[in-house]
């Protein structure tokens, strides 16, 4: 591996070069960039385990006010298109260049955060950013996906704090637990737990309709 590169992660403060910076630029310009942020949480570490929208936590004090994430990553939006969107030289402020057009950003949301995230971007007026080039993608399933293994099964219960049963009840309790062992070992760990026939029912299964 060169240096600046780890496997697929490319360590952006020492192996950008120039001219991919330019490369980036040019796509900008194109019209051929666009952002997506993942939005589906719900309380953290960023919101001292209260239970709202992380995205809509004012986390941060920019500017004097505090910001919310939304507000943060549409501003690095519109400053990559101020700044590299137009024709002109970065820093030139070149009048002459016509106003550049927004870059495309995009918001995944749950079904936890979509209603929450929608109805503040309605409120805030989008935040200033233009509506044309806003989205937000309602994320379409919930629930688990794959098959547990059963070392993920045996890891969820030693984690979980339980109370010490009689012997008839443990027995019970492990029984139980040896049936979901079997059922996965039987359909496949780590397979698809849906029938390869199902249909999510939004047409090509993706979680939305923005492309």
């Amino acid at each position: 591996e060169s240096e600046g590169e780890s496997g697929n992660v490319l360590l952006a403060d020492s192996a950008v070069t120039p001219a991919m910076v330019q490369r980036g630029r040019e796509a900008i310009v194109a019209g051929e960039v666009g952002v997506v942020t993942l939005a589906a949480g719900v309380g953290s570490r960023w919101t001292q385990g209260a239970g709202c929208v992380k995205a809509l936590h004012p986390f941060c004090k920019l500017g004097g006010q505090h910001r919310t994430f939304l507000e943060v990553h549409l501003a690095k939006s519109r400053r990559a298109a101020n700044v590299y969107g137009s024709s002109g030289e970065e820093g030139r402020g070149d009048v002459s260049a016509a106003s550049p057009k927004a870059i495309p950003h995009v918001f995944t949301t749950s079904h936890m955060t979509h209603s929450a995230i929608a109805s503040y971007l309605t409120r805030t007026s989008h935040l200033g950013y233009p509506e044309d080039c806003l989205y937000v993608s309602p994320g379409r399933s919930v629930g688990l996906r794959l098959i547990p293994t059963v070392r993920d099964l045996n890891f969820a219960w030693d984690e979980t704090t339980s109370q010490k049963l009689d012997d008839r009840a443990e027995k019970v309790r492990e029984s139980g637990r040896n049936a979901l062992r079997a059922w996965a070992r039987s359909e496949g760990e780590g397979s698809d737990y849906r029938p390869s026939d199902s249909d999510d029912g939004d047409g090509d299964g993706g979680d939305g309709d923005h492309n």
